[in-house]
């Protein structure tokens, strides 16, 4: 393998699933500003302090009425993963990408069941109904061991977790999935009023686009205990195999330009938005840098990355409403070295209209100040 294209697997992203990324934004956040949040933003640390967090972490259906409009009854982490109104739950509901499902089954007197499914061609986000577990307070609970296979493949990456009951603002900062603020003395609400717990899935296609839609999913959970510090401690012995079908839709809007951010060298060519999911690719120089690292042990390390182009972070709708935190796990890396071709593909943590969108941001570098992200903040991309 040559040298560069062992540096572009090394600094590929890995798919992040939404409350990992916003608990290691905020961590670094707090780390870096005391207790007060500030908004500082220089990208390659910012970045890389989510990937050192996921790292070091890894591892009812029923109807509701609005008018004549009647959706499903989304599930608390779904709801909050993509942050919907009715009328947008009911617009995917309608072109099937989010559905409901109602697979279970029962072990060790613990029943896991398959509620809701939401599916484009690039990611899978999946909500599981865990009941009879009775999980200490304090504690966060865990499968021992998960395997997800489509379609028969396990060619894609996939993350998962126990939905906590916290979710990000329009600011990107973590709340309750109210609204409330955390505070000081927060903590991680696991366990439903009815004693239920939802474990959630998030699937990324990668270079199989569309393969999870209309497609066969099989997922087998093992053994349930609890986490501490990334070690999971052991409760009881069961197995719980799901198999149903996911639907989803290949719905994607696409635009070709030659938009410059800046002076930085890169060119926007290409965007595609679905309401779940946004990509984009650069055409840019390939340049190396490099960093100075931490290894496992404490030791000070130098590693060879490639320069990265700016951050694609969000869009501008078009009534000037900008969402600039919409990244919820996704991949970046280079599609084509020799041609410079460099592509970003993430899920969203908000339900697009295409229609809507007239604008991409792209975060500038190196920026700081308090509130909320401004268009000063960003390299501009108009949409025709």
């Amino acid at each position: 393998m040559r040298e560069r294209e062992i540096i572009e697997n090394l600094q590929k992203e890995i798919t992040v699933p939404s409350i990992v990324q916003m608990k290691a934004d905020w961590a670094f956040d707090q780390i870096k500003n005391g207790e007060k949040r500030s908004r500082v933003y220089q990208r390659k640390n910012r970045f890389r302090a989510v990937r050192a967090a996921v790292a070091a972490a890894a591892l009812v259906c029923g109807t509701v009425t609005v008018g004549a409009a009647v959706y499903m009854n989304w599930s608390k982490g779904m709801d909050a993963q993509l942050k919907a109104t009715n009328e947008q739950k009911l617009f995917l509901e309608e072109k099937q990408i989010a559905t409901p499902q109602n697979t279970s089954a029962t072990d060790a007197g613990i029943t896991v069941t398959a509620q809701q499914s939401i599916v484009d061609s690039r990611f899978a986000h999946l909500s599981f109904k865990v009941e009879g577990y009775p999980l200490a307070e304090g504690q966060e609970p865990g499968f021992e061991s998960i395997d997800v296979t489509v379609g028969g493949r396990n060619d894609f990456s996939w993350s998962g977790n126990f939905f906590n009951g916290i979710t990000s603002d329009e600011n990107g900062n973590p709340v309750f999935a109210d609204g409330t603020p955390l505070g000081d003395d927060w903590a991680e609400v696991f366990v439903a009023e009815d004693g239920s717990m939802e474990f959630d899935l998030s699937l990324s296609a990668g270079e199989n686009e569309g393969a999870f839609i209309d497609a066969p999913i099989h997922v087998e959970f093992k053994n349930l205990g609890t986490l501490k510090k990334a070690e999971y401690f052991p409760d009881l012995t069961g197995t719980w195999v799901l198999d149903f079908t996911l639907q989803g839709s290949d719905q994607i809007r696409r635009f070709t330009m030659n938009e410059a951010l800046g002076d930085t060298g890169c060119y926007v060519i290409e965007a595609e938005i679905s309401p779940i999911s946004l990509q984009a690719k650069y055409r840019m120089p390939v340049e190396t840098e490099e960093i100075e690292a931490v290894d496992e042990n404490g030791n000070p390390i130098t590693s060879t990355v490639y320069k990265e182009p700016p951050a694609f972070m969000g869009v501008r709708l078009k009534d000037g409403t900008l969402l600039p935190y919409l990244r919820n796990g996704g991949s970046e890396g280079f599609e084509d070295l020799d041609a410079g071709i460099y592509k970003v593909t993430f899920a969203t943590d908000h339900v697009l209209n295409a229609d809507e969108v007239d604008a991409l941001l792209f975060m500038k570098p190196a920026l700081t100040g308090e509130g909320p992200l401004t268009e000063e903040n960003f390299y501009i991309v108009p949409l025709q």
